[in-house]
């Protein structure tokens, strides 16, 4: 009875999955043009149709079908959100200013805002260089961090479990209401809600299954980022080596596996757009990646403190300084090692 209840399980989540790949497929096909679209569309509600006693060939008529969907969204305008959240985006701004010294100050900027312009050129070379500049740009995987620690600290509190799950969510919420609802952060916001939705209802997250699911929802806002955005690009195909090529590396530890596995997938990309690449990387993120997560959040709580009353953001700002700071000379250090980085 338990494996026909998996296997059945198993069965909806590969059916998920694929519906979804469909809908992604038609936005890159958007060219394909009205004709040939039309013409997927007929085959597939022929086989739903047709051949309706077959699971087989009606699940490929409702992923062409799904692919038809897909290629009419990408050939739509993006739909934009009237809501201008850019005033509370200067509060953080200006509070992180008022906090830390620089370079921490725009350090953090980046890490929590992905505001990365008042970051000094040379410092972000040398993120370029270790092959760590992407810790700059929001992820799913570190608001989800920032989500689950908060949740343990209500836990620990003693607040029930569905009390503590809807805090962490508005957390997020709030978190992305700070950077100016940026496409980053809400790509990683809707990653790490739909993990602890998944973790609140019991079952283990489907990372594939999250993957997509993330991908969908910001693809029928915006289907333009898929070949305009180089941060989604590049933050998708990070995760995408981390869900496939991480298994793959068993012997190695958790961090370098996951290391390793988001750098070969995002290397081809960074051929393409930047010329450049980092013999030093795996070394940069190993030392640099564990601290992250623990440094944003004590940042998030320093610099709405600071929003509040500057006092009290000064005060919790210390161990973000320290966290930065740590992590600014470790990047300084190996960015002066010979062959660290090489450009074509």
């Amino acid at each position: 009875m338990i494996r026909s209840s998996v296997h059945k399980s198993v069965h909806k989540s590969q059916i998920f999955f694929y519906l979804i790949l469909s809908f992604l497929a038609g936005i890159a096909l958007k060219i394909i043009g009205t004709f040939a679209a039309g013409f997927i569309l007929i085959l597939g509600i022929l086989l739903i149709s047709v051949f309706w006693q077959n699971k087989k060939a009606v699940f490929v008529g409702f992923c062409l079908v799904t692919l038809v969907a897909g290629i009419f969204r990408a050939n739509l305008p993006d739909i934009k959100l009237n809501i201008n959240f850019n005033f509370l985006l200067e509060k953080a701004n200006q509070s992180i200013e008022k906090i830390l010294p620089e370079p921490q100050a725009s350090f953090l900027a980046g890490l929590l805002l992905g505001f990365d312009k008042n970051i000094p050129k040379d410092l972000l070379e040398n993120f370029n260089t270790t092959g760590t500049r992407h810790i700059i740009a929001l992820s799913g995987y570190n608001i989800t961090i920032i989500a689950s620690l908060i949740m343990g600290f209500l836990l620990w509190l003693g607040f029930w479990r569905k009390h503590a799950f809807v805090i962490a969510v508005i957390a997020i919420i709030f978190f992305v209401l700070l950077t100016g609802a940026s496409a980053s952060a809400s790509r990683a916001a809707i990653m790490g809600i739909l993990v602890l939705i998944s973790q609140q209802a019991g079952r283990l997250s489907n990372p594939r299954n999250l993957l997509a699911s993330a991908a969908f929802l910001m693809l029928l806002k915006e289907p333009t980022v898929l070949f305009n955005n180089i941060g989604w690009q590049l933050s998708f195909a990070a995760t995408i080596g981390i869900i496939y090529l991480s298994p793959c590396l068993k012997r190695l530890p958790e961090i370098l596996k996951t290391t390793l596995s988001a750098q070969i997938t995002v290397m081809p990309l960074i051929l393409f757009y930047f010329r450049q690449i980092s013999l030093i990387s795996p070394l940069a993120n190993l030392l640099v990646l564990p601290i992250i997560p623990i440094t944003m959040l004590v940042g998030f709580l320093a610099v709405v403190s600071g929003v509040l009353y500057t006092p009290i953001g000064t005060f919790l700002a210390w161990p973000a300084w320290l966290f930065l700071s740590y992590e600014i000379k470790i990047i300084e250090l190996l960015a002066k090692i010979p062959l660290a980085g090489l450009r074509f």
